[in-house]
């Protein structure tokens, strides 16, 4: 019968610290966790097929009411489909922003950056936003009271531009007589050169002054190239035309020897470090 007495004194503990009574808040009976998804692809791509970019860092920050700033919570790289997700498990007020670009890309001049407030409780409880899906009148984004482009669905980076170097066997002549032509499409014959017979269609592309020159080393020396296919033509001779494909696998600045008519990317030092 005692213990009985005691065991029910205690359940029934009143609790009572020098005469003040002591307030006991109830604590969530499920861990909360709510996740926050967005998707990185190539710029050039958007409104095709998007190409997702491995690689590319975003950073979580969380805001802190005491220091009146956001403090650093997590970072996380894009996997190879240029999915990125965050996963919150306290109530708070965050933003998400890309502090770094895809190897070969670049980050835009006002990087992605994505404010949002999340609350503890069922609503938000084992939620999924995803942004790369998400509309700008969807519930959810109303729900996280979202702060960002609403117009930019996917984070998109450009490309970086090519630096080519073309160490020539023979002897130099002037920008003047070089014209460089890019792959395009099967369709169209404007501005093409139709000598190349390679099954292939390009047209003329308008070098800006100073974008094509020979430096003192007697190499053509092309800056601000688009990734593609290219024919460069000696005085749109076919005979003297080199054909050239830069997709920066090899990083920005490709120097390129020609032998014989016959172009082989230089194996420089600088250039592994690249690869």
């Amino acid at each position: 019968m005692r213990k009985k007495l005691l065991l029910i004194s205690t359940i029934c503990l009143v609790l009572i610290l020098l005469g003040q009574g002591v307030l006991v808040q109830a604590k969530e009976s499920k861990k909360f966790k709510t996740s926050i998804a967005l998707r990185i692809v190539d710029n050039n791509t958007i409104t095709e097929n998007p190409l997702g970019l491995e690689g590319g860092e975003f950073t979580l920050y969380k805001y802190q009411e005491n220091e009146e700033d956001y403090k650093k919570e997590a970072v996380i790289y894009s996997d190879i489909n240029g999915n990125v997700l965050f996963t919150i498990t306290k109530a708070g007020t965050y933003k998400i922003k890309q502090t770094k670009a895809p190897k070969n890309y670049i980050v835009d001049e006002k990087p992605y950056e994505l404010k949002f407030t999340v609350k503890s409780n069922k609503v938000f409880n084992n939620r999924l936003l995803d942004l790369s899906k998400q509309t700008p009148n969807s519930y959810m984004q109303k729900l996280y009271n979202l702060s960002y482009d609403v117009n930019q669905v996917y984070v998109s980076n450009k490309r970086k531009k090519a630096t080519i170097v073309i160490r020539e066997d023979s002897k130099s002549e002037e920008e003047s007589f070089y014209t460089l032509y890019k792959k395009i499409g099967n369709d169209g014959f404007i501005g093409v050169l139709k000598a190349f017979i390679t099954g292939k269609t390009y047209e003329r592309v308008d070098l800006s002054e100073g974008q094509l020159i020979i430096n003192e080393n007697g190499e053509i020396v092309i800056r601000d190239l688009d990734w593609g296919i290219y024919y460069l033509a000696y005085d749109d001779n076919i005979e003297s035309a080199y054909e050239f494909e830069f997709n920066n696998k090899n990083g920005i600045n490709i120097v390129l020897n020609s032998k014989e008519g016959v172009l082989s990317q230089d194996e420089s030092e600088s250039l592994k470090e690249n690869k």
